[in-house]
């Protein structure tokens, strides 16, 4: 993917305030608990930390687990069906920060 194609796709999904299609992994992981959130991190990192080949896919199933849980909770608050999109939000985005940790950890050990 050309430089230019990538811009254009990443301003793609900054153009609206809605949740926009997308057409993630054949597996259905938005209807999955969030709790598998950070057991996909784990895998991905262990991958990552050991050099292995199969990192940004693991990186890409625990991406698509999280925007799952957050689109999920967002349905949940529009509809008012739930006590618990908030706690849901909050495991996604801890989920997001460990990640951001775990790469600054593996950059850091590189150097």
């Amino acid at each position: 993917m050309n430089e230019s194609a990538l811009h254009a796709l990443i301003e793609s999904y900054s153009q609206d305030r809605h949740l926009l299609p997308f057409e993630g992994l054949n597996e259905p992981h938005s209807s999955e608990s969030p709790q598998m959130m950070q057991a996909r991190l784990e895998r991905a990192a262990l991958n990552q930390s050991s050099g292995g080949d199969a990192t940004l896919s693991r990186y890409r199933i625990w991406a698509e687990t999280v925007r799952g849980v957050i689109v999920k909770t967002i349905s949940e608050i529009e509809s008012s069906s739930s006590d618990l999109p908030i706690e849901e939000l909050v495991m996604a985005a801890n989920s997001l920060a460990c990640f951001c940790q775990i790469q600054d950890r593996l950059d850091s050990s590189k150097s």
